[in-house]
């Protein structure tokens, strides 16, 4: 069993994509031009959708959304296995 502090699966950071994903393919999929409609579909506050379509996502935070969505991300980013 893992502690609190432990991820169930150990990941090296190193082997993880470094690019972010583009937070557009996202908001077509789920047809919501709107800032706020995503940030309720998605139940985060409006200011980190805005970071989403400013900066992009992490590949972690793409998986979790589409997740969440009962999608797979590679549903919503078709590049995902780019890296």
């Amino acid at each position: 069993m893992t502690s609190t502090n432990e991820t169930m699966f150990d990941i090296d950071p190193e082997v993880m994509p470094t690019r972010l994903l583009p937070a557009e393919p996202l908001m077509a999929v789920l047809g919501m031009s709107s800032l706020r409609t995503l940030s309720d579909k998605l139940e985060v506050n409006v200011r980190t959708v805005q970071r989403y379509v400013k900066v992009g996502l992490t590949f972690d935070q793409a998986d979790r959304i589409a997740i969440a969505l009962g999608m797979h991300p590679m549903e919503i980013w078709h590049d995902w296995l780019e890296g």
